[in-house]
């Protein structure tokens, strides 16, 4: 690889791959177990899933759920396999989220949001449909393998709220308190600036990381 590309271009890719796993291996174990947790505690799945650790206070249920069916999907022994049902489930929960985005701003225009992004229907379809487009690339069973997972999974969500609205456990509780218990409050000023100076040091470190990159892999062809 180093003979055809480059070794700038072959430092970058190993850069951006070391980086990479590192920055996304805590929060793939992480967050995906707090979306059971979370579930977990609004009833919709088992109370077990939302058991805590005693001392570090974390959903260990949920991670050793999430770990085992994590070994299931590597036991097939098809990366391609695992991979494309990966990338649906991100392009998945993507496009639920920014249906959500419109959802909201049509029926709840003048609710209290922290931060509104601009032009934020308008961006949301452009990338539902650009999201739905890179969908038609994966293989075919990476999509009917998610899009089953999904029909189970909305199937026991449905049920599961039946049946925990039919037992009466479901509070009289307006949608606009709920809405408002889950949109966070803005944080105090100097947490902002002190935010926002982390950012900008980020920011210049990406710029100048990108930037010398760049001037090492051009650097050949000057000289």
């Amino acid at each position: 690889m180093a003979g055809i590309l480059g070794l700038p271009l072959v430092l970058l890719c190993a850069g951006i791959a070391f980086g990479d796993d590192l920055s996304t291996i805590n929060p793939s174990i992480g967050a995906p177990a707090r979306y059971l947790f979370s579930m977990s505690r609004d009833g919709v799945l088992p109370p077990v899933i939302a058991k805590l650790h005693e001392k570090y206070k974390t959903p260990y249920v949920a991670v050793l759920f999430l770990g085992i069916i994590m070994l299931l999907f590597v036991a097939t022994g098809s990366i391609i396999y695992v991979a494309s049902l990966s990338l649906f489930a991100d392009l998945f929960y993507y496009i639920i989220g920014f249906i959500s985005l419109i959802v909201l701003r049509v029926r709840r225009p003048n609710l209290s949001r922290p931060y509104k992004a601009p032009a934020g229907i308008a961006g949301a379809v452009i990338s539902i449909i650009a999201y739905l487009i890179m969908m038609t690339q994966l293989p075919k069973d990476g999509i009917t393998t998610g899009i089953i997972w999904c029909a189970i999974g909305l199937s026991f969500y449905f049920i599961r709220n039946s049946v925990k609205s039919g037992a009466g456990n479901t509070p009289d509780v307006k949608e606009e308190d709920k809405l408002s218990e889950i949109i966070p409050e803005m944080p105090l000023q100097p947490v902002v600036d002190q935010l926002n100076k982390e950012y900008r040091i980020w920011r210049n470190i990406v710029g100048i990381a990108f930037l010398a990159t760049l001037l090492l892999y051009v650097f050949p062809y000057i000289v």
